[in-house]
Formats: structure tokens, sequence, C-alpha cells
């Protein structure tokens, strides 16, 4: 029964993350309480972003796209490039999106990357 329990988590985990050629999608669900959850959905395609506020709680899903261009290996701070918050049910698609982007994702506050932590 363990087994087939740790086989079934393996499975959701990997639905979650969708990457095909030149495409990624990723989809954060998180049940908060039995009143609620929230979703979010991120696809990233040839320079262009799309980003589903599906369902959140609170009301609304802050999306913050980053990057860390560092190249040697010390610590650096996070370029952040654009910080979106949409309500519930909503959706924007972003233009010219650098390649190796990153994303953070928060329902009560806008969160701060690296750590992807609410301010």
């Amino acid at each position: 029964m363990r087994m087939l329990i740790i086989l079934a988590l393996g499975g959701l985990l990997l639905a979650g993350c969708n990457s095909g050629p030149g495409k990624t999608t990723i989809t954060i669900s998180r049940t908060v309480d039995d009143n609620g959850i929230d979703a979010t959905r991120a696809t990233f395609r040839e320079g262009v972003a799309h980003l589903d506020c599906i369902h959140s709680k609170s009301g609304h899903c802050h999306f913050v796209l980053y990057t860390d261009d560092c190249t040697t290996g010390q610590a650096c701070a996070p370029h952040v490039l654009d910080s979106i918050t949409l309500a519930a049910g909503e959706s924007k698609e972003l233009s010219d999106v650098p390649k190796g982007v990153k994303l953070c994702v928060g329902h009560d506050a806008m969160p701060v990357p690296p750590a992807c932590h609410a301010s």
C-alpha cells in the first residue's frame, strides 16, 4: 500500500511540470484548508509567457519573473523582470521573455526571489 501511494504521488508531481520542444508549463496547486485551494499555471514558449490565476483563496495570484545571470560562483541578487498581480480567473500574456527566466508565485502577498517567500 505504501508503495502504491509513493508511485501515485510521484505521478502527480510529474504532472505539475510539462516540458516539450521549446515549451515549459508549470502548474502549482495547493490546498489551503477545507475551504479553498490556490492554483496557478505558467506556460513559457519561444519568448512568450502565459500566466493563469486559476483559483486563489485570497482572490489574487502574484507572479514575479526574474533572472539571476550569475556566471561566477559568487552569490548575486536576482534581477526582477516583471511583477504581476492577477485576480482569480484572470490570465495575462507577456512577450519578449528571455530564455532561462525563473518564476515565483504567491497568493497572500508578492513573493521575493530567489527564495520566493512572500514579502
